[in-house]
């Protein structure tokens, strides 16, 4: 089964070198994929018709290389949000889209995903919209692998609250319109989701015709409800789902350093709570004592509700370890993870 990391995430994005470590860590624990898909990447969204200037050009190909290098598959996310309303394409836009098709076929992309998440879809040609600009993408930039993340990419209700009532029958048609050789995101019964049971996972796929990719968010924290915490837990096991997707991305939690704490235990076997032990023991006991002394007030009481004797104690704990991770628990307590109000689910 592909399983693969999608920075996907809003707020504070990660660093180059921070991208470039993460890289590394994804091929030395068995994952396949990182995707670059930075919300805050204009240039992948709103402002897609925009060229990347050559700095970022050169930055895109050090990923692009480093995952070759690492024997692992390099993606990038492309959102092209408005371009529903310039289609049928004018001269002007066509002529805007291939140049950064191109531009981006030049870094170096094995996958690619065209992502409609995050955008109204109140709209009765919804579904033969998006699929007539997959085909078009599809012939116009050669890839390995393609995959669709739909407007609705969950039956959670938060959808149709915030971007507009999902049109009638827009999934199923998605499904019989769909080329074979693309995939589909589907973040599961939520947004945000624990688990995905045997039945939910059938269930879309037949309305797919194709079993989903999995966009799992259950530890992201870029979100209202979730930015006050650092969801330090064990990921869902990947043996429970494999049979039913044909793939999973993670979008993980903002600080990287944490976010390939908790990326480590979905590769390992057991109980959650004992899968994270392993994981924290391996980074040392000050650092492992430290995070598991405060692991309540990271992923239960939250930033929010920390009281100042809390606060302070955290600081003075977390200043004296030399650690990517401990640092990352210091930006937290200063606020540095903070809801990114463009987030809007």
């Amino acid at each position: 089964m592909h399983a693969g990391v999608i920075e996907g995430f809003y707020g504070r994005s990660w660093t180059h070198e921070e991208r470039l470590e993460q890289i590394r860590f994804l091929a030395e624990h068995g994952f396949d994929s990182y995707w670059y898909a930075p919300k805050a990447c204009r240039k992948l969204r709103a402002d897609w018709a925009q060229l990347f200037d050559q700095d970022e050009l050169t930055r895109l190909r050090e990923l692009s290389c480093a995952c070759r290098s690492a024997g692992i598959a390099f993606g990038v996310g492309f959102s092209p949000l408005g371009l529903h309303d310039q289609w049928p394409l004018n001269k002007t836009a066509e002529t805007h889209l291939l140049a950064k098709l191109a531009q981006l076929h030049s870094i170096g992309i094995d996958e690619m995903g065209l992502l409609f998440d995050d955008m109204r879809g109140d709209k009765p040609n919804l579904a033969s919209l998006q699929l007539a600009m997959v085909e078009y993408l599809r012939c116009s930039i050669d890839v390995k692998r393609w995959v669709f993340c739909p407007t609705y990419y969950s039956f959670d209700p938060i959808l149709s609250e915030v971007f507009g009532c999902k049109p009638p029958g827009y999934l199923r048609e998605i499904g019989r319109g769909l080329h074979s050789s693309v995939d589909v995101f589907w973040t599961g019964e939520k947004v945000i989701s624990e688990s995905y049971s045997r039945a939910h996972l059938e269930r879309i796929a037949e309305i797919f015709q194709r079993k989903p990719v999995l966009w799992d968010n259950s530890r992201v924290n870029d979100g209202r409800k979730t930015s006050p915490f650092i969801p330090l837990k064990s990921m869902c096991e990947s043996a429970s789902i494999m049979p039913y997707v044909n793939g999973l991305m993670i979008n993980p939690m903002n600080p990287p350093a944490l976010a390939r704490l908790v990326l480590e235990t979905f590769k390992l076997d057991g109980a959650a709570e004992e899968r994270l032990k392993v994981v924290l023991n391996n980074q040392g006991h000050v650092l492992s004592d430290a995070l598991q002394c405060y692991l309540r007030q990271m992923t239960e009481v939250g930033l929010e509700q920390l009281d100042d004797d809390e606060r302070q104690a955290m600081r003075s704990c977390f200043a004296n370890i030399n650690h990517p991770a401990a640092r990352e628990v210091l930006d937290w307590l200063d606020g540095c993870y903070r809801f990114d109000p463009a987030c809007l689910t």
